[in-house]
């Protein structure tokens, strides 16, 4: 080793010592220095490179000036398809400098287009393909995004989507973005909403009536109660942005309506319950209860005298039951109310209804006379509640329109 570079070696470093004896110490700082960077130089770890400037800030370095006008074409390109109009940057200057190592061309691509003051780099909405807005952080775009999904969702909603290819990426885009997000989120996307929703109709069932004489009409009643039908229809449905575009039936439910039967009494009342006393003119002329002189000495009635002839009137309506001649009554007409009261007529000179025959209250019934044991020309008046035993009549009876003889 010694024989092959000893001679060299040895040459060299009296050289080096004579040159740095002669310098003095400043002069041997530098020599070391420029020893030291032709080393580096030499061993690869340092390199001539373009710093590239901008305004006075350093944005990197590049191998050449071609690379260089690759990285701005490059960026041009980006940035105007970001803006929608032509960019170019501010004039960049470059220097030729020492370093160790090199930068990317992606790094500095990265520092030239943050040095783009209208560039932000954002969480950018993007719908087939083609960004409509962006937001600062992920979640805020997840946000907007339920909540345009969730302003179309109804009662009836099964199933949501997004018509649209909707997606969330980082981007370096245009700050713009950021303004009416959501309102050019929600003009650029279709909201599908798909449920159902069934429509029922009531069927309304019939009434059949069906008359009974033995009734009164207060006394009908439901025989069968009627029970309306229904007939359901389920569609499916498909909205857009909360408007109807399809309306499909997928299942139809009918039921029969069940008719309603009724009883309907048709019987006529003839009686009101109350009572009118049955002569318009005349005078009273005898009580109920005991009495002398002529007649019976138990008074069943109340006698009303007027003239031969006069009209007597049903004090109420009802059927007549009896009207004929009766021995003391002479003739007499007898009336059974509906509440089963009955009342007598007698003395009269002529009759002029029939056993069976309706009659309502104040209808002529008959007039007055003296047949059978009477004085004279008048009405016996009598009345027996509920068919049995006779009562005053003018406890039942509105007060005495006539005036009163004195027995």
């Amino acid at each position: 080793m010694r024989k092959l570079f000893g001679g060299k070696v040895n040459r060299k470093n009296g050289a080096l010592r004579r040159l740095a004896s002669r310098l003095g110490g400043s002069g041997r700082v530098l020599l070391l220095a420029a020893v030291t960077l032709g080393a580096l130089l030499a061993a690869g770890k340092l390199s001539f490179a373009l710093a590239v400037n901008m305004d006075g800030d350093l944005l990197g370095y590049v191998s050449s000036r071609e690379e260089l006008d690759g990285i701005v074409d490059r960026v041009e390109h980006s940035v105007s398809d970001a803006l929608g109009r032509a960019w170019s940057p501010e004039e960049l200057t470059t220097y030729v400098a020492l370093r160790a190592g090199s930068d990317t061309e992606d790094a500095v691509a990265d520092r030239l287009l943050a040095s783009v003051p209208e560039l932000r780099e954002l969480q950018v909405v993007y719908v087939d393909g083609e960004a409509v807005c962006a937001f600062e952080e992920r979640e805020q775009a997840a946000e907007a995004l339920k909540s345009l999904a969730s302003r179309y969702v109804r009662e009836d909603t099964e199933k949501i989507r997004f018509l649209e290819e909707v997606v969330v990426a980082s981007a370096v885009v245009d700050a713009r973005l950021l303004a009416d997000a959501e309102e050019a989120l929600a003009a650029a996307v279709t909201v599908e909403t798909r449920g159902s929703v069934t429509v029922t109709k009531q069927i309304p069932c019939a009434v059949e009536e069906i008359s009974d004489s033995r009734l009164y009409a207060a006394e009908g009643y439901v025989r069968r109660v009627g029970q309306d039908g229904e007939e359901s229809v389920k569609y499916g449905t498909v909205y857009q942005n909360g408007r109807l575009t399809r309306c499909v039936e997928r299942d139809r439910v009918h039921q029969e309506p069940v008719d309603e039967v009724v009883i309907v009494g048709t019987r006529v009342h003839r009686s009101t319950g109350s009572y009118i006393w049955p002569v318009e003119s005349a005078w009273l002329s005898s009580f109920f209860g005991p009495r002398t002189g002529f007649g019976s000495s138990d008074h069943q009635g109340v006698d009303i005298a007027s003239d031969a002839g006069t009209p007597i009137m049903a004090s109420d309506g009802g059927v007549v039951l009896f009207a004929e001649d009766y021995f003391g009554y002479g003739l007499l007409v007898k009336i059974q109310h509906e509440n089963g009261d009955v009342t007598y007529y007698a003395h009269c000179s002529a009759i002029l209804v029939s056993e069976g025959e309706s009659v309502k209250q104040g209808e002529t019934i008959a007039l007055m006379g003296c047949t059978g044991v009477a004085s004279g020309n008048h009405c016996h008046f009598e009345f027996h509640p509920g068919g049995g035993e006779a009562a005053d009549p003018m406890d039942y009876l509105p007060a005495c329109p006539y005036p009163i003889l004195e027995e």
